[in-house]
């Protein structure tokens, strides 16, 4: 097993948790600069995994809510075809600029990443059991309001982190 599948699987759980989370924040651009940086670490051909990825986080883009619905076993099913897909169309973008078939081995970073992904989410979220969500958000209480914008700031600087490591883990795969 190469260690080009593990970084690969660790940069697409990132990208996907956050795409779910926040996904206005993180999207298909984010994806496509981190696939170009992973072909660059990797030795690929150029623009493969920024396809692969960019593919799977518009797919993931279009079920976060569906997603997000789910208990942590639930959504791990989700993720699985989301990282399948994402092996699959870096496989197929291999099989057609002429490389030979590497093997079923390739696909074992997405059984990984599907059970990975509930200790992956309970790591970077604060609870398990999901968003919460508040029936309304009530501004003239000051201390709801500054608590809400503390926690607006708090995600703001994980995510800004967590894009930190993201790239400098691709630079130096």
């Amino acid at each position: 097993l190469r260690l080009g599948y593990v970084t690969g699987a660790v940069s697409a759980l990132g990208l996907l948790y956050w795409c779910i989370h926040q996904p206005r924040k993180l999207g298909m651009g984010a994806a496509w600069f981190m696939g170009l940086l992973i072909d660059v670490a990797d030795g690929a051909l150029l623009g493969q995994h920024a396809l692969a990825y960019t593919i799977t986080v518009f797919a993931a883009l279009m079920l976060h809510r569906r997603i997000l619905m789910f208990p942590l076993w639930q959504q791990a099913l989700h993720i699985f075809p989301l990282l399948l897909l994402l092996q699959t169309v870096t496989l197929l973008i291999k099989l057609m600029a002429g490389s030979a078939f590497s093997g079923w081995s390739l696909f074992l970073s997405s059984i990984g990443g599907a059970l990975v992904w509930p200790c992956w989410r309970c790591c970077n979220c604060r609870s398990s059991a999901g968003p919460k969500r508040k029936a309304r958000f009530q501004p003239h209480r000051a201390a709801d309001s500054m608590k809400h914008r503390a926690e607006l700031k708090n995600e703001q600087r994980e995510l800004h982190f967590f894009r930190i490591r993201l790239v400098v883990g691709a630079v130096f795969a």
